[in-house]
């Protein structure tokens, strides 16, 4: 019997028959670096039942992330065909997270010997790519260029949400859904030390991705949230074990200490009186339209940049808002901010549910963020967009706002 509160958003997408069916699901991870490590925090999010790793680490605390999950690590590498046989054997789906061929070839043998789904993957600081199919070959013509690199922060956390909405769909296929058997993608940038100063606002499903990646690129990082842990966060947000009722910023910037010590919370509601000023950049990512509002009017007064996530069950955006060089959100949103204002005429309250999600699309959206602020450094503004077994596409906004702009309106008085 699955966990109906923890699994409420994936039951409400699913059914209980759906989560029942990744809970007797059985998968073999292979690799021992981030992309394995960010692949093993969503198969157990996701309530994969039964889990085994070639490759141990301790990036996180894996076994506290979801209790129900019965996973076993392994302090081995494939560096033969006899161990791909030993722990590859008797799961329903290898995934090999290396960036080693060798590796590759000994884990594609078994699979094609049991007749097993298979997915390989890969990703550098400027690229990744995911294979379904089974020919030697074609994993080497697709992953040659990251083959013995470092694995990336940002390719690696999109890669591998991108990997776990394709597994998704062989357990659970859903009506619309589209897959592929090969995906390549080398837009994203990466940097290993970021020295600038950043307000996140929101600690959510999506700011847990972005604040990870600041955090191990050493960004000087305030995460504010005013929210509090509901179980019904823990399979989005995998960094809130054993926090039900707490802070969530407080919570976050504590667990992200693990890897930098430049993280602040600030437990607060985002209204009128925000003031981002002293920051480098802003980042949204909160699930409300009045509370964007007001970070888009404290970001046009305070001339500070805006880089906005938004996420829905099957995909997301990311929009940037550079004063004097962009559009303003309001106005790339066709004025859904302003509107919200009118209606609501409120900011919303902690634990307000507004609609299903996965970790899949958030985790996309929060690494997409932080692409954005890293390429805006050289002034390349574009929106980007994710659609599942579609891709990353990237889009030009408008330099300009409409005559119409309540927030340059607001600004000229």
């Amino acid at each position: 019997m699955v966990n109906s509160e923890r699994y409420n958003r994936q039951i409400r997408l699913f059914s209980e028959k759906g989560q029942e069916k990744l809970s007797k699901s059985s998968v073999a991870l292979v690799g021992s670096d981030k992309l394995s490590d960010l692949i093993l925090t969503d198969l157990l999010s996701l309530g994969i039942g039964d889990i085994t790793r070639i490759g141990a680490t301790d990036f996180f605390d894996f076994e506290k992330i979801n209790p129900e999950v019965c996973l076993e690590q392994i302090e081995e590498d494939l560096s033969c065909l006899q161990l791909a046989k030993l722990y590859l054997r008797n799961k329903n789906f290898i995934i090999d997270a290396t960036n080693n061929p060798e590796s590759k070839m000994f884990s594609l043998a078994v699979a094609k010997e049991r007749n097993t789904p298979y997915f390989s993957v890969c990703s550098d600081n400027t690229s990744f790519s995911i294979s379904t199919e089974k020919i030697y070959q074609s994993l080497i013509d697709l992953h040659e260029k990251e083959f013995y690199q470092k694995q990336g922060i940002i390719n690696s956390i999109v890669c591998s949400a991108i990997l776990a909405d394709a597994l998704r769909k062989e357990i659970i296929p859903l009506k619309n859904d589209s897959k592929f058997k090969n995906f390549k993608y080398s837009d994203l940038k990466e940097k290993d030390n970021l020295e600038k100063k950043i307000i996140q606002v929101g600690a959510g499903a999506i700011g847990t991705f972005s604040a990870l990646a600041l955090s191990l690129m050493n960004a000087e990082l305030t995460i504010a949230d005013f929210d509090v842990i509901e179980e019904t966060n823990l399979n989005r947000q995998f960094l809130f074990y054993g926090s039900v009722g707490l802070n969530k910023a407080e919570v976050l910037a504590e667990r992200l200490k693990k890897y930098s010590q430049n993280i602040k919370s600030l437990n607060k509601k985002i209204g009128p009186d925000f003031n981002p000023e002293g920051y480098d950049f802003i980042l949204s990512c909160v699930d409300n339209n009045t509370a964007r509002y007001f970070m888009n009017l404290a970001s046009a007064k305070y001339n500070v940049p805006l880089i906005n996530g938004g996420s829905s069950i099957s995909g997301g955006n990311v929009m940037p808002y550079f004063p004097g060089k962009t559009s303003c959100l309001d106005c790339q949103t066709g004025f859904k901010l302003s509107e919200s204002l009118e209606k609501k005429k409120k900011i919303r309250a902690p634990g307000e549910c507004f609609q299903p999600s996965l970790i899949i699309s958030n985790q996309i959206m929060g690494g997409l963020m932080v692409d954005c602020l890293i390429k805006s450094i050289s002034e390349d503004y574009k929106k980007s967009n994710y659609s599942s077994g579609y891709g990353i596409f990237k889009q030009e906004i408008n330099k300009k706002c409409f005559d119409t702009c309540k927030t340059n309106s607001k600004n000229e008085k």
